[in-house]
């Protein structure tokens, strides 16, 4: 050691013997060159540090372990094992984590490594058989003519279809289309399949610039009617000082009138749109030119046809007369029906865990302010009274950022008696909807949810959180017999 260096082991007051002891004398430098650490400021680090894009779980977890260094964690090894699940870039990896009661530091990382190393593996076997049908695609080029103001693409070797095939959704080589004149089940036409088609089942007009030619894409739209039974919407539009009768089409884009029409207002002046196409099934429609006007204040914009149709109301335009609505959801509140009552098998032993699971700190006030959220929504409710079940919790982070609350019902699944409901197949299903032509879907936002439950088996649901515990008052997700009874009713 130098001058200085014995001056400043001086100021320790060591005795002789712990003078030529190695470790202390070195233990008193640290302790006097190295900077206090802000344990506050590297706990937020440690938090914040989640796995970084092409970071494999091995680096991931080796630097978690450098940043607990100064962290002052009591227990190391819990605290990276929780910032392990919640901070790794595979959301399946960490939900099927969250859902281990018994889940350990050793445990958590070997099962993220055997994950990360499948799934490389998947996607290294699916790019060599991509390359490999790429290779194996291969056809012999004909020259065409071109066309002037067009330069003819040069090709060398073999070449073959890249992307999906726009007739019949699959990849192929050029030429070998299988949807070549095959007639498509749903618009009877020829030379492509059903489930590439683009036709629309409701009355459409679309505008499409002009210097692109119509294909079939999605600036092709259809002007189609469906024939319900029913009357079509109609109304009385003052335009121009005329009173015009418009079909209000929520599948139009543009306002239109026929020709008729459009000498019947006294022929206003028509402003050129040459940059226009309007498409219907008869082809394309032969747009005369364009019009402005006022309804009920409202700036419109008005093309004129040299066709014999109906005069269409767009959707923009009825909407913003309030003459239709668009409804994002419909919400139906709860279902009215009998209460479900869950039954139990006899002899079914109660189970209840005496405290809540752990839940990482960086979660607590999601999961307090999801609690809140299900309880204002008459969801669930909370309970003082023993009760013989208690089920424990596992919060998961969905993709939005919220947290999901999953109430671990596995013990009593095992005693809960099934009705064992008939539930219907796909082909059930499609061979009732043979023959139809129009189809509504309604997706039922947490549909368990609006399913009450018997006031006293209710309580069987009862789980406990660090904030207390609660019982479900409606059907809760998780329950075995659950998507019987939703089917069922």
């Amino acid at each position: 050691m130098g001058s200085d260096a014995e001056k400043i082991l001086a100021q320790f007051n060591l005795s002789d013997e712990d003078g030529k002891k190695f470790d202390i004398v070195l233990a008193r430098l640290d302790t006097h060159f190295a900077p206090k650490r802000n344990v506050i400021h590297e706990r937020a680090k440690f938090y914040r540090r989640d796995q970084k894009e092409g970071e494999t779980v091995e680096q991931y977890v080796r630097a978690l372990f450098d940043l607990t260094q100064y962290a002052d964690f009591e227990n190391k090894d819990d605290a990276i094992r929780d910032r392990l699940v919640l901070g790794c870039n595979d959301s399946e990896c960490s939900e099927k984590l969250q859902l281990q009661s018994d889940l350990t530091l050793e445990k958590a990382v070997t099962f993220a490594r055997q994950q990360e190393q499948v799934k490389s593996e998947i996607q290294q076997q699916r790019g060599q058989t991509a390359s490999a049908s790429l290779d194996a695609a291969s056809f012999k080029y004909k020259r065409r003519p071109v066309a002037a103001g067009n330069k003819p693409t040069s090709t060398t070797g073999a070449r073959s279809t890249t992307g999906a095939c726009s007739k019949c959704g699959g990849t192929h080589q050029r030429g070998q289309c299988p949807a070549h004149g095959k007639r498509c089940n749903k618009c009877h036409k020829i030379s492509h399949f059903a489930r590439v088609c683009r036709s629309k089942s409701v009355n459409e007009v679309n505008s499409a610039p002009a210097n692109n030619v119509p294909q079939v894409t999605e600036e092709t739209f259809f002007v189609d009617s469906v024939d319900s039974g029913e009357e079509p919407w109609r109304v009385d539009i003052n335009i121009l000082h005329r009173k015009v009768n418009f079909k209000i089409d929520t599948g139009a884009d543009v306002n239109i009138v026929n020709k008729r029409t459009w000498s019947f207002l006294g022929k206003p002046k028509l402003q050129p749109c040459e940059t226009v196409r309007l498409i219907s099934p008869g082809g394309k429609l032969n747009v005369m030119g364009s019009f402005q006007s006022t309804v009920t204040d409202l700036p419109v914009k008005v093309y004129v046809i040299d066709n014999e149709t109906d005069n269409l109301l767009s959707r923009k335009t009825a909407n913003s007369m309030g003459l239709v609505k668009r409804l994002n959801s419909v919400n139906f509140g709860e279902v009215k029906c009998t209460p479900v009552k869950i039954k139990l098998r006899e002899g079914a032993v109660p189970y209840s865990v005496p405290v809540a699971r752990r839940i990482p700190i960086p979660l607590m006030d999601k999961v307090k302010e999801e609690l809140k959220r299900m309880k204002e929504g008459n969801v669930i409710e909370e309970i003082t009274e023993p009760t013989e079940w208690v089920a424990p919790i596992v919060p998961v982070v969905k993709p939005n950022g919220k947290i999901r609350i999953c109430v671990d019902l596995k013990k009593l699944n095992q005693a809960v008696e099934r009705e064992r409901y008939m539930m219907p197949t796909v082909d059930d299903v499609i061979h009732q909807l043979r023959g139809s032509s129009v189809f509504s879907k309604l997706d039922a936002a947490s549909g368990f949810w609006q399913i009450p439950l018997d006031r006293e088996t209710a309580k069987l649901t009862t789980f406990i959180t660090p904030f207390g515990r609660y019982f479900f008052t409606h059907l809760p997700f998780g329950i075995s017999s659950a998507p019987e009874i939703f089917q069922r009713l």
